[in-house]
């Protein structure tokens, strides 16, 4: 699965090079998110509140033709979590709050304006009571809804999780949720649906001129 990304790369650039081009894109997102962790979703004095995330990313394009795209994603993610403590004698523990950047590789298929896209991402952060760095994947399809042969306009909807653990079992950091203890450790991860704004622009297409004896190069719109 790790080679997936390298050989399919190799395999486009390779059959459709004369028609690979580059575009830029800024997209944001929000949405609800939910941290599943059983112990938590089972215990009746601990109840998940209605929260929301936001996402805000940039990504490199490299198309290749009209259909498959391979892509580079930057972004900065905002989890949230809050809960309410039902239980009685129980210290309150802490809403889970916290920042992270986000790298992704994402493949992305459209056709007759329509998109889906899915990869792996790498997410990273500065709290000191989240472990990092985290691994997951991201899932997502839309539209374009406006644009033009340089800029186009899609909405969509994406999702975000991230498998590995975000605490820490080694010293009973489960109790951040409140002051109970649990039979069992059970891993905690974040799973966010988000809807998508994204503005892509077209930068400049692979081509050879005829001059310089038609040797490769980057054009620009």
């Amino acid at each position: 699965m790790r080679n997936f990304f390298p050989i399919l790369l190799i395999f486009l650039s390779g059959t459709v090079f004369g028609q690979t081009w580059i575009d830029v894109s800024f997209k944001a997102g929000i949405g609800p998110d939910l941290l599943i962790n059983l112990n938590v979703l089972e215990d009746v004095d601990l109840v998940h509140q209605f929260s929301v995330g936001n996402t805000f990313a940039g990504k490199l394009g490299l198309n290749f033709g009209d259909i498959h795209s391979v892509n580079f994603e930057v972004a900065s993610t905002k989890f949230r979590q809050q809960f309410e403590f039902r239980g009685e004698g129980l210290i309150p523990g802490k809403d889970i709050n916290f920042n992270a950047t986000d790298f992704a590789l994402l493949y992305r298929k459209l056709y007759d304006g329509r998109y889906l896209e899915i990869g792996p991402i790498l997410s990273t952060t500065s709290e000191e009571t989240i472990t990092s760095p985290n691994f997951g994947g991201i899932f997502g399809f839309g539209r374009t809804i406006a644009g033009s042969d340089k800029v186009a306009i899609n909405i969509g909807a994406r999702i975000r999780y991230v498998a590995t653990d975000l605490l820490s079992d080694s010293d009973g950091t489960e109790s951040l949720y409140f002051s109970k203890a649990y039979a069992d450790y059970k891993i905690s991860t974040p799973l966010s649906f988000m809807f998508m704004v994204e503005v892509d622009w077209a930068v400049g297409v692979f081509g050879r001129s005829n001059c310089y004896a038609r040797r490769l190069r980057f054009i620009t719109f």
